[in-house]
């Protein structure tokens, strides 16, 4: 059974910049992604959850749905 990693867009962004420090992802970036319906999220409490699978996903297709 697949159980989705949903982080908050800052944990999703930390857990990058843990695996990679030089990257250049961030908070407007994912919220564009977002907007652009080009990543799934789910509005809970007062922050926006995203699927870090989906996220690692988007890019190593090269961002291409």
């Amino acid at each position: 059974m697949y159980i989705p990693r949903l982080r908050r867009i800052n944990d999703a962004i930390r857990e990058i910049k843990q695996k990679d420090p030089n990257s250049v992802i961030s908070w407007k970036l994912i919220q564009h992604l977002i907007k652009e319906e080009k990543l799934t999220a789910m509005w809970f409490g007062n922050s926006w959850l995203v699927n870090l699978d989906e996220l690692y996903g988007f890019f190593k297709k090269g961002g291409k749905q």
